[in-house]
Formats: C-alpha cells, structure tokens, sequence
C-alpha cells in the first residue's frame, strides 16, 4: 500500500490488537479457561480479561484486514493483489505450520505429562498426526472444514483464513468497486446516517452464527468461517468512502454503551447453565438464537466503537509507527511460541502470580525482539518467510 493510500489509524488499530492478543495470550496461563500452558492458580481478572478481548479481538483482526484489502486492491491489478496476498499470508502460514507450531504442541503435552521425550522425538508423530485428517478433524467430521487451518497451526490460522477470504471476494469486490456497486455503497452511506443504524450491520454475522452454530459448534468452524468473511467484508465496504469515517466517529457513545449493556448481558448468561450450554451446544432454540445474536451484536458493537476512537485519536504518523507496522506481522508469528516456552519454565517457579505474569510477559517481549532485530529483519529470506518485503524492495 502505497504511503498516499495509507489510513494511519487502521495501523495504530492493528498494532494496539496485536498488543491484546500478546496480553491476551499470556493471561490464558493465568485463566480459568484451558490453555497449552495453566499456572497451578488462577485469577478471575485474568479470565474477565481473555473473556471480554475474545468478543472482539479476532473480528477486529479481520475487519482491519478488510480494510486494508480494499486499499491494496485499488492499487493493485488482480493477479498481483493475489501474489502479494499469497506472499503476505500463506508463506508465513507454513513457517506457522512446520516450524512454529510443534515447540508449542510439544511444550503443552509435555506440561500436561501426555508425553515425556526430546523434542526431536516428538516430531515425527506430530507430524503424522497432522496429516492424519480423521485426528486433524477430531475423529468424528465427515465434511470438509476450515478446522483445519486452525488444528495444523496453533496460532497462524487466521493467514489461511485470509487468504480463503481474498480469494473468494475478488469478484465481490470486483462488483463494489464498479459504478453500481458504489451507488449500492452510497445507498448505504444514506441510510446509515440516522443515528445508530450503523450497529444493524451485525446482521449478516448473527445470520452466520444463527444458521450454522447448531451445526458446526467448534471454533474456527463453517459458522466462525462465515461470520468472520462477512466482517472481512464489512471492513472493505466501511473503507470504500470517506463518509464512513463520520458516521462511525459520530456513534462512538451509542457503541460503547451497547457493546457494554451487551457484553454484561452475556456475561449473567454466562454463569447460569442454561446460558453455558447456550455457549458450548447451540442448538436451532430460541434461546440459543437470542444468545448468539447477542453475541454478534456485542462483537459489532465493539469494533464500532474501538474504530472510532482510532479515527479520533490514531490519525497521525511517528518513528514508532513506521516501525512497528513492519515488525507486526513477525511479533504476531513468534508470540505464542515464545510465549509458550517460557511459560512452561516459569509457572513451576515458587513465586507470586503477578512475578510470574510480569516475567513471562517481558521476557518473552525480549526474546520476540531481539530475534527479530538480529534475525529477522536482516535476513532477506527469512524476511520473505515471515510475510515481509525485501530489504531492498521499493
């Protein structure tokens, strides 16, 4: 994207997500939630945290990611906006895959003692078991899924998700970008004006959630699939003119004020049994369909009103920015498996919750830089591994 094009706050938004998802990452140990690595106590601030950043955090990621697909498709002639999507996303997939993934597998079976040699022994049954697409898939799915980006990849998932997304909305951005498309889209600006009718856009993440919940319950399934392609797709659309911008600026207090009546709502839902089954068994109830409406409303919610703030406030360019927008993507790579191995050593130490929480945090932060300042950012094949240009590429 060239430096004319740029949206500023769009990189200010993606940087401070990758901060909650480090954050996020890190208070999982502490959680009472199931994670790779668990510390022998927990904290409910920590799961009050992971459980708000989870309604919006992932959506956030691919709402951006809408955005800047429609300001790198407008650039771009279609083949080279699919080259440089599959430069960006599917080559750091597999580094994810072959080389990310395993330390982090292997680190958890070993915390929880379902198995006990080298690391360079665990391979090869890892290994096989990816490729095993009855395990991959749970023993029990008969269908394709997109399970699959997930179960092969712990964290680096979502760049085959989006890969799956700039594919298949090429000709639908296609259509939006023709002169019917933008009357459609100005037809849109029209009636989102009225105060608070931008939040109606949850409408096709509720359909996703309502229609395919009941069947593809697991996360990162068909219904997580779909919801998340149709905020990719909300994300080019709110980009596609600049009076969007105003009309999600003039509804950040409405926003705030549903995501958190929303949020609360869910939360008491949450502690009784029947909103927890609601949670881990949608079905085709009405209490079902009212819990998971709820929930996209929440999600929608939120990233209207984390947006509006970044429009308000993030609008500017420093040193730190231009930084940190190229050292995003490996920071994003290497977290969790940093953050996982330090983990493992760390909560066995006889020491306070919050020492620990502190030491895994920065230390990690530390080991993630100084491999990306010594490594990564020198080295132009690894550069091109890890989804960045070269270093003497315009």
């Amino acid at each position: 994207m060239s430096e004319h094009n740029r949206i500023y706050y769009l990189d200010w938004l993606r940087i401070l997500t990758i901060v909650v998802l480090f954050y996020f990452h890190s208070s999982h140990i502490f959680s009472t939630l199931n994670w790779f690595i668990k510390n022998d106590k927990t904290n409910l601030f920590f799961t009050f945290y992971v459980g708000f950043a989870n309604f919006w955090m992932m959506p956030m990621f691919f709402f951006i990611s809408g955005a800047s697909s429609r300001l790198s498709y407008k650039i771009r002639p279609t083949e080279k906006y699919v080259i440089e999507r599959f430069k960006r996303l599917i080559i750091p997939y597999f580094l994810g895959v072959i080389v990310l993934t395993p330390p982090i597998n292997y680190f958890h079976e070993l915390s929880i003692k379902a198995y006990s040699d080298s690391f360079w022994n665990y391979i090869p049954p890892y290994i096989q078991h990816i490729f095993d697409l009855r395990l991959v898939l749970g023993g029990q799915v008969k269908y394709f899924s997109p399970l699959i980006f997930n179960v092969m990849s712990a964290h680096t998932w979502y760049l085959g998700y989006l890969f799956i997304f700039s594919l298949i909305t090429i000709p639908i951005f296609k259509y939006l970008s023709s002169n019917s498309g933008m009357q459609f889209i100005n037809r849109l600006i029209t009636i989102s004006y009225k105060p608070g009718m931008i939040l109606l856009y949850f409408f096709p993440l509720a359909i996703s959630n309502i229609l395919l919940k009941g069947l593809f319950p697991r996360y990162t399934d068909w219904a997580d699939f779909f919801c998340w392609f149709s905020i990719f797709i909300l994300g080019f659309i709110l980009f596609s003119e600049k009076a969007f911008e105003n009309i999600i600026n003039k509804n950040v207090i409405i926003s705030f004020c549903s995501g958190s009546i929303s949020f609360i709502i869910i939360g008491l839902l949450l502690q009784t049994d029947t909103g927890e089954r609601w949670h881990r068994f949608p079905d085709y109830s009405a209490g079902s369909f009212f819990f998971w409406t709820l929930w996209t409303f929440t999600t929608w919610s939120w990233i209207v009103f984390f947006t509006a703030m970044g429009i308000r406030f993030l609008n500017f360019k420093n040193k730190f920015l231009e930084y940190a927008s190229e050292a995003l993507l490996p920071i994003c790579l290497l977290h969790l498996t940093i953050i996982v191995t330090v983990s493992y050593f760390v909560v066995k130490w006889n020491i306070g919750m919050l020492a620990k929480f502190m030491i895994i945090t920065n230390l990690s932060l530390i080991i993630i830089l100084l491999i990306y300042e010594l490594i990564v950012k020198r080295i132009d094949i690894i550069r091109t591994v890890f989804g960045m240009k070269g270093k003497y590429t315009d």
